[in-house]
């Protein structure tokens, strides 16, 4: 066994020691479609691009000029969003006032973006989200872990009934943990479907996912920690899991074996066969809440 490995460090680094021209095909540029909407009071986004070669410095085209509508079908409403101006191939659509939203909890929803006289389509439906009762703070454990370290963690209380998916976001002082490791979703109140954890509260991998990946951030007095509960739909989960698995790769030898990256699945369908499209459309509803760290809501037990 240690021969094989030898040998592939042998391999790997003649091959990065040999210079190879790469002669690629021209490819046709692919349409990215970012559609992850909400029902929180503030504008909602669509972003379209194209993907360019690999060696192209410009990696994104913006796709501007199209159609974009979002359609409640259970209620019959039509929400159109606007190319914004100053940029190309973003569409937004604004709440008409600081006391609506976005949608309708339980009720399905369809996209139609029209590009290029071919239709791009796609469905989803806004669940239920839970209530945040409460964020606590605790003294931070793990071999990592110093005795002046504090994580967060939140409480919230999982519906009762199997199949509930959600994407919890956390922010600290105000900036959105977005590292592929933060990225954290829950099965009813566990990880996974597997888990069968339904109507309890998240259990502790959920609850404490809401720390940065970074053990040196750890949190301090007066440290401002916000979270939301998003909930998805069970394809939107499947989807989200599969792009932490592609996107949180720390590198090194052991990715030798691991599986090559590909392309994330799409519930997105355009009505040319021909066209490729990427992307997800997902509609959630959303709690949230915030807690300034204090002596108040420190755990000592």
């Amino acid at each position: 066994m240690r021969a094989i490995i030898l040998s592939l460090l042998a391999m790997v680094v003649l091959a990065c020691e040999s210079e190879i021209d790469v002669d690629l095909d021209e490819s046709i540029p692919t349409l990215s479609v970012d559609a992850f909407i909400n029902n929180m009071n503030q504008e909602q986004r669509i972003i379209l691009y194209f993907s360019q070669p690999y060696f192209e410095n410009n990696i994104y085209e913006p796709a501007a000029g199209a159609s974009v509508v979002v359609t409640d079908i259970t209620q019959g409403i039509d929400f159109t969003f606007e190319e914004k101006q100053d940029e190309p191939g973003t569409y937004s659509w604004l709440p008409p006032s600081e006391n609506e939203t976005f949608g309708s909890i339980g009720s399905s929803y369809s996209l139609s973006i029209e590009y290029d006289n071919v239709i791009y389509s796609a469905s989803s439906a806004m669940n239920r989200a839970p209530t945040i009762d409460s964020i606590r703070f605790i003294e931070a454990i793990g071999p990592q872990a110093d005795d002046d370290d504090y994580q967060a963690e939140f409480f919230a209380l999982d519906f009762e009934g199997e199949g509930d998916t959600y994407w919890i976001k956390a922010y600290k002082n105000g900036d959105f943990l977005d590292e592929p490791a933060e990225i954290n979703l829950a099965y009813d109140a566990g990880t996974s479907s597997g888990a069968a954890i339904d109507g309890d509260f998240f259990i502790v991998p959920v609850k404490l996912g809401i720390n940065p990946d970074d053990t040196d951030e750890s949190y301090v007095f007066g440290d401002n920690v916000g979270v939301e509960i998003h909930s998805i739909t069970n394809d939107t989960f499947d989807y989200m899991t599969e792009l932490a698995i592609q996107t949180d790769n720390e590198g090194g030898f052991s990715q030798l074996f691991a599986a090559p990256p590909s392309n994330l699945r799409t519930n997105i369908i355009a009505s040319d066969s021909e066209m490729r499209v990427l992307g997800h459309f997902s509609v959630s509803a959303v709690s949230s809440q915030e807690q300034v760290f204090t002596q108040d809501v420190l755990r000592l037990d």
